[in-house]
């Protein structure tokens, strides 16, 4: 799918009066000949046409505002009447309340005016529309019920937000302690523990064990600190390039975060949470299980959990019931795997993934909580032992050579 820039006369009426009226601007097609197609039906005359440097679906990146408002807009009009393209030309031209949304209404509403199907023109119009969004918007088309799958997304929006915003919340806090506690280390270890180092050497004090593994740390570090970030800021990024490269890699690495202490069990709460909130809004719509295995395996961000899920849907591809094949993956947390069992037995499918989507927000929302809660007196507990430590080491051979250094004192007086 390729930009292409256009020059074109379009005929308006107004009071009953032809007038022509020369517009420019940009469209999404495969080749020149379907943007000329797609042009014409839209009752343009082609003055100008060519082939765009830039790609514009990449122009305009939607805020979460922005995609909100666009959801509840079509939302409402849907539910009073109004059918999706006169609903799109109004957002293009009135209804949109910020210049960067009416710009990708407008690519959409050419896009479904020229026979693209809504999902289709959300995606080509701004990479904001994601994989799960453009899937749910499939559903809205399927089924033809815009306003409720829309709200749907809404509510999705907004908890895809917070759930972000948590996880963010919980890795911030360690990132930015031990930013400091390394600071404070190298600062350390090259402006003052040199010059007590210098002091306890001129004294030839006796210095203990504990001391003299300050001492070798801090040389190693004045004279390699810059090896020892450059070498791990090498070791992470060959990880993430490998982890890109080959996926198998990826899956392992991604196994290897759900045993974090702490994080890894977030991880895989906020997946959970991910994969049965979009399963949730996708089965009550009457999608195909296969094919929401497939989109749900996409947007979980473990890509060994999205390798454990593609098993599921294999399972059911052979024949399984879907609840019998979650229920024997392991990956999958022990909650999740007895409500879907619940789900086998009793029937009441809806009712029950309802109760597991509001569980799991509510264990995100929570652990999240327990997470922040625990690593700040953590990290605070191993700077504190990282400055007593240093301090100890550096002052505790001065105090218990002190009677030495008096004694020296009052050596170089008498002299």
């Amino acid at each position: 799918m390729g930009s292409f820039v256009y020059r074109a006369v379009k005929i308006t009426t107004a009071n009953g009066e032809s007038r022509e009226k020369v517009v420019s601007g940009k469209i999404l097609a495969k080749t020149i000949e379907d943007a000329r197609e797609k042009l014409i039906k839209m009752d343009y005359n082609v003055i100008a046409l060519r082939k765009s440097f830039f790609n514009i679906s990449d122009n305009y990146k939607l805020s979460q505002k922005e995609l909100i408002n666009f959801f509840l807009s079509i939302a409402s009009m849907d539910k009073v009447g109004v059918d999706i393209l006169y609903a799109l030309k109004l957002m293009k031209n009135d209804v949109a309340d910020s210049r960067n949304l009416k710009k990708v209404c407008k690519k959409i509403y050419f896009s479904v005016a020229t026979g693209t199907s809504l999902s289709e023109a959300c995606k080509e119009a701004s990479n904001s529309f994601t994989h799960d969004l453009v899937g749910l918007i499939k559903i809205a088309e399927q089924t033809g019920d815009f306003h409720n799958v829309f709200m749907e997304i809404v509510d999705y929006i907004k908890w895809n937000f917070n759930t972000k915003t948590r996880a963010k919340q919980a890795i911030r806090g360690p990132l930015m302690t031990l930013g400091f506690m390394i600071i404070v280390i190298i600062a350390m270890s090259t402006l003052i523990l040199p010059k007590i180092i210098d002091f306890i050497s001129y004294f030839n004090m006796e210095t203990p064990v504990y001391t003299k593994v300050l001492i070798y740390f801090a040389s190693f570090v004045k004279s390699k600190w810059y090896v020892v970030l450059f070498t791990t800021f090498i070791v992470y990024f060959c990880l993430k390039l490998l982890s890109i490269l080959n996926k198998e890699i990826g899956v392992k690495l991604d196994y290897l975060k759900l045993k974090i202490p702490l994080f890894g069990n977030l991880m895989l709460k906020i997946d959970s949470s991910r994969f049965i909130t979009f399963f949730s809004i996708m089965y009550k719509n009457n999608a195909d299980v296969l094919e929401i295995m497939d989109s749900v395996s996409k947007i979980v961000s473990n890509r060994y959990f999205g390798k454990r899920i593609l098993s599921v849907r294999n399972r059911i591809a052979d024949g399984e019931t879907i609840f019998s094949s979650i229920n024997k993956e392991d990956a999958f947390p022990v909650m999740l795997r007895r409500m879907m069992a619940v789900c086998e037995t009793t029937g009441e499918v809806g009712n029950v993934l309802e109760n597991v989507r509001y569980f799991y927000e509510t264990e995100v929302k929570d652990t999240t909580d327990k997470v922040i809660g625990l690593i700040k007196p953590t990290t605070t507990i191993l700077l504190g032992i990282m400055v007593a430590w240093m301090g100890i080491a550096m002052l505790g051979p001065i105090y218990t050579n002190l009677a030495n250094i008096n004694n020296l004192s009052s050596i170089s007086n008498d002299y």
